[in-house]
């Protein structure tokens, strides 16, 4: 396991869509609606969601674009992802990153939403940020916590893949409640993406493999 050094905080990037807030709930209501299909979030097993939608690229766009105008109040957190936030980011520097290419124009949306969830900017996160389509790992962060199955071919940085429908296939060492296990697993070298089914196994791996520090 990586021991403390004091000083030096943890950089981490926390995702909105997928793994703070279950925004593909939503994209799936506007596009049975505008489309008259009854497909399930469960259904979203892929990343590229036209080839499981069995419809062209630009109807999932178009669907998107639709989001603009949604109510995001409906669109629900991620069960205590406020709650695990809070604890976090005292002890590192805690960052939100956000691709707003499929929905332009919200990030104002995306604070608010924030805000109305009990997540605050000081409290919770450090910054709000909108990386305009730029791959995140780029970003220099020692952690990501992300739903996104393509940034686990990325060597740069940690991984917590944050477990969805669509990033089932990606290889990933999956939590373990027996600490011994844990740590031996978080302690290899070659281990770089962590699978976290729910916010406690984030929080888990952040206590146990990262303490705070890097």
């Amino acid at each position: 396991m990586k021991k403390k050094r004091e000083g030096k905080k943890m950089k981490i990037a926390v995702d909105f869509d997928g793994v703070l807030m279950r925004t593909n709930e939503a994209l799936i209501e506007v596009f049975n609606n505008k489309y008259g299909s009854d497909l399930k979030y469960n259904d979203i097993t892929s990343w590229k969601m036209w080839e499981i939608f069995n419809c062209k690229e630009e109807e999932v766009l178009s669907a998107f674009l639709e989001l603009v105008d949604y109510d995001w109040a409906k669109i629900p957190m991620e069960p205590k992802a406020n709650y695990f936030l809070g604890k976090m980011h005292p002890l590192c520097h805690l960052d939100i990153l956000t691709d707003r290419t499929f929905i332009p124009n919200t990030l104002e949306k995306v604070e608010n939403k924030l805000k109305l969830e009990g997540i605050m900017k000081g409290t919770h996160y450090r910054n709000l940020i909108d990386t305009k389509g730029v791959d995140k790992k780029e970003f220099g962060y020692d952690l990501y916590v992300d739903d996104n199955p393509e940034m686990a071919k990325s060597e740069k940085g940690t991984l917590i893949l944050f477990d969805q429908p669509w990033n089932k296939e990606v290889k990933s060492k999956e939590f373990n409640d027996n600490l011994k296990i844990l740590e031996e697993m978080l302690a290899c070298p070659e281990n770089k993406v962590f699978r976290a089914k729910n916010w406690s196994q984030v929080y888990e791996y952040f206590l146990k493999f990262f303490g705070g520090c890097v």
